[in-house]
């Protein structure tokens, strides 16, 4: 990877993730039916900015990234289709587009693809556990069951959209989408509450 890409990415991973805030306070204004769906995009943005800000510290800290593997490019992918996705979902409420439901239904497949990606990358991000403290090896464990979690959410969440109508998608996925970011804050929870129990 040449340094022109990551200087790249450096900048418009946080402009994605920027205008993707934008696109769905817009759609939520729009669409206000659809307020769980837009939390949960939203939530999914507050998601890419955290990534973004795990890989700023990585490379601050001195932490090589290594091809194919950086946080903040899988955000520059994801961030890229959801704010064209989203950008359709606009334009359709303004009639500039055709099917509502295929736009909508793109746009939750690419939502489950994301998870799908920073489940998988996150664990591959990881210091060797040789290199870390023994204290550490919690601390890694759960960002591996973390990214185990984002994986099977995103996996589940994308079949849905895959295969079921519109509004059975929508009834499924969402609560199975919540139930992933539930399972992941308390994971990320616990392992806060076994340190603060060890210090």
């Amino acid at each position: 990877m040449t340094n022109m890409t990551r200087s790249i990415s450096d900048w418009l991973a946080p402009v994605l993730v920027a205008a993707g805030m934008v696109l769905v306070a817009a759609n939520w204004y729009l669409q206000p039916d659809r307020s769980v769906v837009w939390a949960v995009v939203t939530a999914l943005f507050l998601c890419m900015a955290w990534a973004v800000r795990v890989d700023s510290r990585r490379v601050r800290d001195g932490a090589e990234r290594r091809p194919g593997r950086s946080l903040r490019e899988g955000v520059v992918l994801s961030g890229l289709i959801m704010v064209l996705c989203l950008g359709g979902v606009l334009a359709r409420k303004f009639g500039l587009s055709g099917d509502n439901n295929l736009s909508w239904r793109g746009t939750m497949i690419l939502l489950g693809l994301f998870f799908v990606i920073t489940g998988n990358t996150v664990p591959k991000v990881l210091p060797p556990l040789s290199s870390m403290p023994e204290n550490e090896s919690k601390a890694q464990a759960c960002r591996r069951s973390v990214g185990w979690t984002w994986v099977m959410t995103g996996l589940v969440f994308t079949a849905c959209w895959l295969v079921l109508p519109v509004a059975m998608a929508e009834t499924l996925s969402m609560p199975l989408l919540v139930a992933g970011m539930i399972t992941v804050a308390t994971q990320i929870a616990r392992l806060r509450w076994s340190r603060h129990k060890e210090a």
